[in-house]
């Protein structure tokens, strides 16, 4: 397909006016389509910056510097990913869809398409959209040309005025997501209002001016009810019956977290500091932060399901291996069948079992937890570089490549809420009223918040790189702040893989010189020789990557 694709570009870009916009499926693939065009002699007179990629991974610098170069029409091309369709509104007259159905998620949907050829011609510019459908594609070109030609969209409602079979039916299975939606959109006001609160009739008044009008502002007692349900401790109602967001409240809508997953995380420390449990917070792993967001993210992966041979094969990786550790599994899950304490955190969590999943609820509770860690397992080990081939031979799993990039994002985004969430104004209150903590208490599970919001930016640093060299990146970063203009960056991360070097102690071998024949920069191989001496890495010892 690449030779269409190149003749596509050539052909509509011979008018000086036309830009185009090509989407694929990930990353990786508008990276290598944007090299590979840039390369081709029908665009060798181009300047570089004129065929790029543009994706969720490049900066928010590079982002508008792409945007602007688009724009102003030095820019003609860029090639970007179908997760982006949504947000990107770019002066583009032609638009190529190269991708339409993805590995382990299927095709994309007619809604879905329609979306992404809408990208071209805005305003009052014409547009031209084209599908590119391969043998190997669901999608045919009769049924796909009858959807888009004879299709119509459903009247613009509310998703609180849904009241059709399935979604009952998805009300009756996720009770607790019908209230959370109201309460979503209830925080998203309170929060205008920090100090002042609304009333009820307020409330009422702003709410019946929505979309949703009267369905939404008749289910404020829902929401309000689900938002200061004491397990959830997201907003309250002073002695004068004003609403007021909690402090934990304010950061979840700020960072747009899901409210269910701030609640359960809330719940789960609270109650670990009634316990006066502070040591399994100081005990907290990186993998720890994973498996919180493997139970609350609302958006699970799954790569496989629950086997007695995967719990086994769980639990001897963990008595092998002493780096990574997880004091949620070896605490409350891991245990033969008829374990009976993985309850216990989901219930802290707020993690509903339903009656309708077979087998008792301490079992399926069990199952719950295995699957989380493994899942979590897997994203750490991927996220500290270790390949996807290794990773789908030890865990068998086979759709891992197809899922990768979606999960990495998600995760992404809800680490960065979650850091927001471990402050400790958002504790302050249970910590002084219900666990009486002293001051000196109350100073070090701030020093613990402090370095869980560490964990928490060093993931997700690992999971923008996946490269067994991370912890260079984040070291050399550490130490030159504020000494050097320039410093090792994700080039020269990449550079390093390619001369292949995977591990810390390969390079502590290496000296400037050998750096530098390599394609590295004289001043980026001084910054790495010397940063590895400060470290005194031998040749046999690789550090933890993460603490």
């Amino acid at each position: 397909p690449f030779g269409y694709v190149e003749q596509w570009l050539t052909h509509v870009t011979q008018d000086e006016q036309h830009k185009a916009l090509i989407f694929v499926y990930g990353r990786k693939h508008a990276e290598q389509l944007a090299k590979k065009l840039s390369q081709a002699a029908s665009f060798s007179a181009w300047p570089k910056s004129a065929i790029a990629p543009y994706h969720a991974g490049i900066s928010q610098s590079q982002r508008h510097q792409l945007q602007a170069a688009f724009t102003t029409g030095e820019g003609r091309c860029l090639v970007t990913t179908t997760a982006l369709a949504m947000g990107i509104n770019l002066p583009c007259t032609h638009v190529l869809l190269r991708d339409t159905t993805f590995f382990g998620d299927g095709k994309l949907t007619r809604k879905e398409i329609t979306q992404i050829l809408g990208r071209a011609g805005r305003g009052f510019r014409e547009g031209h959209g084209t599908i590119l459908l391969r043998p190997s594609d669901t999608w045919r070109s009769a049924s796909l040309k009858e959807a888009l030609q004879t299709g119509h969209f459903a009247p613009l409602r509310s998703a609180l005025q849904r009241e059709d079979e399935q979604h009952r039916y998805h009300r009756h299975k996720h009770p607790q997501q019908a209230p959370e939606e109201v309460a979503r959109l209830l925080t998203s006001v309170l929060s205008r209002y920090p100090h002042d609160g609304l009333t009820h009739k307020t409330l009422y008044q702003l709410l019946s001016h929505t979309l949703a009008g009267k369905e939404l502002a008749d289910k404020i007692d829902e929401g309000m009810l689900w938002l200061t349900d004491p397990m959830r401790h997201l907003a309250y109602k002073d002695e004068h019956d004003v609403f007021h967001l909690t402090r934990l409240g304010q950061k979840a809508t700020h960072a747009v977290l899901p409210l269910s997953l701030a609640a359960g995380v809330g719940q789960l420390f609270r109650d670990l500091w009634s316990l006066s449990w502070d040591q399994v917070i100081q005990q907290w792993q990186p993998l720890d932060q994973l498996i919180l967001l493997e139970l609350l993210t609302p958006r699970p992966t799954r790569l496989r399901r629950f086997s007695e041979g995967l719990a086994k094969q769980l639990d001897h990786f963990f008595e092998r291996q002493s780096s990574l550790r997880s004091v949620l599994f070896t605490r409350w899950f891991q245990g033969p069948k008829g374990h009976l304490r993985a309850e216990e955190c989901l219930g802290s969590l707020g993690v509903e079992l339903h009656l309708t999943q077979k087998g008792p609820i301490e079992e399926n509770a069990r199952k719950i937890g295995y699957m989380a860690t493994f899942h979590a397992l897997v994203l750490l080990q991927r996220a500290l570089g270790v390949s996807v081939k290794d990773l789908q031979t030890r865990w068998k799993v086979s759709d891992l490549p197809g899922r990768e990039e979606a999960w990495r994002d998600n995760h992404l985004w809800l680490l960065a809420g979650l850091a927001k969430v471990y402050d400790l104004p958002c504790f302050y209150f249970h910590l002084k009223e219900e666990c009486d903590a002293s001051k000196t208490r109350i100073q070090q599970i701030k020093y613990d918040l402090k370095r869980l919001r560490r964990q928490c930016y060093d993931l997700s640093e690992c999971l923008t790189y996946c490269s067994p060299l991370g912890p260079l990146l984040r070291g050399i970063r550490h130490h030159t702040k504020g000494k050097q203009r320039t410093r090792v960056g994700p080039q020269t991360i990449k550079r390093l893989e390619q001369a292949g070097f995977t591990q810390l102690h390969q390079l502590a071998a290496c000296t400037t010189d050998e750096l530098i024949a390599r394609g590295i920069r004289k001043d980026l191989a001084k910054q790495i020789t010397h940063y590895l001496k400060t470290l005194k890495i031998k040749p046999t010892h690789l550090p933890t990557p993460l603490v």
